[in-house]
């Protein structure tokens, strides 16, 4: 199925009463030096598609924050148009609540020119469309992967996790677990909606490290994988969430092993 031929906005929005005073802020006697040409008329600078997406956007949000849905949607609109890449997330993702055939279309087209731009989380959920084939968008394995990296790369957590696990499952080398851990503490510092996942796939894989070497050839490596693992699963036993119960198993075994131990 092809996307091509649809463009992005199909219409030009003209600037809101809303967004223009702002910018017209930016351009007034007293912000911005003019100077007269041999005709003696003033000339004003050009205004930036970035002042203009960054002045419509902030106004979106502010109209957002009054639940005024009326200007609200046309300042978003404005943003997308000059580039935004928050903007054409948000109305990528209003596009794909539609499910219409037209609306699936634009919704892909507004998520690619996000994504295209260097959005992280745009790149992260294209990436994940074209490996499940979401909304309509053509299944290229691939792709998808190349995309989520690039997400991981601008440390956006979810893609860092996704990396990370793929890592962890598909090789048993030291430099790509390296990595995968590498990542997965990082992610664990920055706080999402994948930070209990994070915490939880690292901190068990710590204790992998730990109990899948013999006794009488730990060493310090093992006991600082298992001491930087314990916080972990102390926070995950303590914040309430669907891994709690895990944690807390775990946590009650490992008490017990360590106290056989000291014996």
């Amino acid at each position: 199925m092809s996307f091509r031929g649809l463009s992005l906005l199909r219409a030009p929005v003209l600037l809101s009463r809303a967004v223009r005073a702002p910018i017209a802020l930016l351009y007034s006697s007293g912000s911005v030096s003019t100077r007269r040409a041999a005709s003696g008329s003033a000339t004003t600078p050009p205004v930036s598609n970035q002042t203009i997406s960054r002045a419509a956007f902030t106004e979106y949000i502010t109209a957002r924050r009054l639940l005024d849905a009326s200007h609200a949607a046309p300042l978003l609109e404005t943003a997308a148009a000059h580039g935004h890449t928050d903007a054409l997330h948000i109305l990528a993702l209003d596009m794909f609540k539609v499910e219409s055939r037209e609306s699936l279309f634009r919704g892909y087209q507004l998520l690619k020119a996000s994504a295209d731009l260097g959005h992280a989380l745009s790149l992260y959920l294209l990436g994940c469309s074209h490996l499940e084939g979401r909304y309509n968008i053509p299944v290229d394995y691939e792709l998808g992967y190349s995309m989520i990296q690039a997400a991981a790369d601008r440390n956006l957590p979810q893609a860092m996790y996704h990396v990370a696990v793929k890592l962890l499952a598909e090789s048993a080398q030291p430099p790509d677990e390296a990595r995968a851990l590498s990542m997965l503490r990082k992610a664990s510092k920055i706080r999402s909606d994948a930070l209990e996942r994070i915490r939880c796939v690292l901190g068990l894989h710590l204790l992998r490290k730990w109990y899948t070497t013999p006794e009488e050839e730990r060493t310090m490596l093992e006991m600082d994988a298992l001491n930087e693992a314990l916080p972990l699963l102390h926070a995950l036993k303590h914040g309430g969430g669907p891994t709690a119960f895990v944690a807390a198993a775990w946590l009650e075994h490992i008490e017990e092993d360590l106290l056989a131990l000291d014996d």
